[in-house]
């Protein structure tokens, strides 16, 4: 509990410094949102991303593969098809063992 209050600190302060628009320092707040298990703030971030990256992508996808979201993530790599977004080789494997887990 104390590493996410910590985080919220974090992210707070990212956003008074006008940080909250680069897209790897939100990409690195997905990934501490996602180490923490709250997926709820993990969507508000990447939601606010204007342009996104692979990377941030990737996040995601692997975010929804640590928590056992399998359908989640792999609409999630569809919709990064359909944005146009071309997946790299963490994209691949990320997507790959989504699928050999069983979903919660």
């Amino acid at each position: 509990m104390g590493s996410i209050h910590r985080g919220k600190e974090l992210h707070g302060l990212i956003y008074k410094m006008g940080f909250d628009m680069n897209v790897f320092v939100v990409t690195a707040l997905i990934d501490m949102y996602s180490k923490c298990g709250t997926v709820k703030d993990i969507w508000d971030v990447f939601d606010r991303i204007p342009i996104k990256n692979v990377a941030s992508w990737n996040a995601m996808i692997g975010c929804y593969r640590k928590h056992g979201l399998v359908d989640s993530s792999i609409q999630l790599f569809e919709r990064m098809q359909t944005e146009g977004i071309p997946a790299n080789h963490i994209t691949l494997i990320s997507v790959l063992s989504t699928c050999s887990r069983p979903s919660w």
